[in-house]
Order: C-alpha cells, then sequence, then structure tokens
C-alpha cells in the first residue's frame, strides 16, 4: 500500500514516516497541499494522509480531485461535527482529530485494505505506464483478482506480512512485501526494476538494478524452503512478472 502524508516538516512527519514504514507501507512526504498534488501527478497512491493545522475545505476538494483513486483520511484540529461533516461532504473519507492516535490510524488503513479484498476489482490503466491494474475500492490496496482455473492462488497478509498460497505462508520482509505487492498489482504484466526500485525502495538508499535481482532472488529461496513455487517469471531486459492468481 502506497501512501502520502501531507504533514508539516519537523517530528512528526518523521514519526509518521516511521511507525507506517515499519507496518510495511511505502510512505511519501509531502509539506503543503500544491506539493501533495504534485506528488499525486507523478505516482499512484492508495491513501493520502492529510495533517495540516488548517486545512479547508477547499484544499480536501483539490487532493480528492488530484489523487480520485485514493482513500483521503483527514487529521483537524477542529473536532465539531460541523466540521469533520464538511470535511466529509468535501471528499474526505475518514476524519480524525487531535490528539490523534497511531493505533486509530492503522485500523482507518487496515479497513480501507478490508474493502478492497471483499470489493469488485475493475481494469483501470495507470496515466504513467499504460499498463492495466486493478481499481482498488476506497483508494486502498488492489482488489483481488479472481483465482484462474489451473493456476495456483497467492495473496498479500499485512496483518502477518506474509505471502499466503494454497497450503503454506511464507514470512516477509517489508521489503520483501513491497515488491510483491508491486508485482501482484499487476498479474502478468512485465514491471520494470526502475518501477519496484521506485515503489520499494526511497532514493536515499541508493539501490540499483542489481538489488531487485537479489532480493527476486531471496524470494524465490525463502519459497522454496516453505514449499512454495514463487510465480515470479524473470523477463530478461525487462524485469518481472508475477504469473499466478491472486485470491
Amino acid at each position: 500500500m502506497r501512501i502520502l502524508c501531507i504533514v508539516p516538516a519537523g517530528h512528526e512527519a518523521e514519526y509518521l514516516r516511521k511507525g507506517l514504514t515499519e507496518l510495511a507501507y511505502r510512505v511519501d512526504i509531502a509539506h503543503d497541499v500544491g506539493d501533495a498534488l504534485f506528488h499525486c501527478a507523478e505516482a499512484p497512491y492508495d491513501a493520502l494522509i492529510a495533517m495540516l493545522d488548517d486545512v479547508a475545505q477547499a484544499d480536501v476538494v483539490a487532493l480528492d480531485a488530484g489523487c480520485a483513486d485514493a482513500a483521503l483520511i483527514v487529521i483537524t484540529r477542529d473536532d465539531s461535527s460541523t466540521a469533520r461533516a464538511g470535511l466529509l461532504r468535501a471528499g474526505a473519507d475518514a476524519c480524525m482529530s487531535r490528539p490523534w492516535s497511531f493505533i486509530e490510524l492503522q485500523a482507518r488503513l487496515q479497513t480501507f485494505e478490508r474493502r478492497a479484498r471483499i470489493g469488485n476489482a475493475t481494469p483501470r490503466t495507470n496515466a504513467s505506464s499504460g499498463a492495466a491494474s486493478i481499481d482498488p475500492v476506497a483508494g486502498a490496496a488492489p482488489s483481488p483478482r479472481a483465482a484462474t482455473p489451473g493456476r495456483a492462488s497467492f495473496r498479500l497478509d499485512a496483518a502477518s506480512r506474509s505471502l499466503i498460497a494454497e497450503h503454506a505462508a511464507v514470512p516477509l520482509s517489508r521489503r520483501e512485501f513491497l515488491v510483491l505487492e508491486c508485482l501482484m498489482r499487476d498479474i502478468d504484466i512485465t514491471i520494470s526494476r526502475d518501477t519496484l526500485l521506485d515503489y520499494a525502495w526511497t532514493p536515499d538508499e541508493h539501490a540499483d538494478a542489481s538489488t531487485v535481482n537479489t532480493l527476486i532472488s531471496r524470494l524465490r529461496a525463502k519459497s522454496s524452503a516453505a514449499g512454495v513455487t514463487l510465480p515470479v517469471e524473470t523477463v530478461v531486459g525487462h524485469g518481472y512478472r508475477f504469473i499466478a492468481s491472486v485470491a
């Protein structure tokens, strides 16, 4: 799940980044609405968390329009029911008031993921790559695609951070989880190493194509040890693709 946090620079921004990253989310930070809209134009997000001191309904309208496929959580200082209702009408999917709870924020994100798993998926096109992907319900992680007869079925479990196969579970590191999540968004579509790097690593980590290759090799070995054949195919000169059904 890729999340954009809109929060002023400071300790709160770093606390959010650290906490959400530890939960295996891919996290980017924007410091104002304009910066957030720029991020949304550059990459698809599953959820936005707006934590600005004076978030207005106009800001919510702009974020809802600029990142329409993402769920929007607004954390506001005004805890009146009138203010929260106005933000919800403007396009927010959930509102929280200060002082906010990280446990509640995590539960809100898990709710969006749950809705995605039980919703009906429909194909959409990624504007930046042209590749077909799954339209997420309520802007959360991609909705499950129906299993194809004759193919093993897999799913990612965020709570246990594992890959669930038909008869086994493969425990994953945060990075392994993110790479598989990126691949499983677009079944049978080749995903470039650059796309995987952008999704699972931050620019200051200085990862490269060989880093992706090493991680995929490690994933294959780990899956094999658990009795699971990892359905990730190498497309020479291009990248990787996930070739099994998602449950």
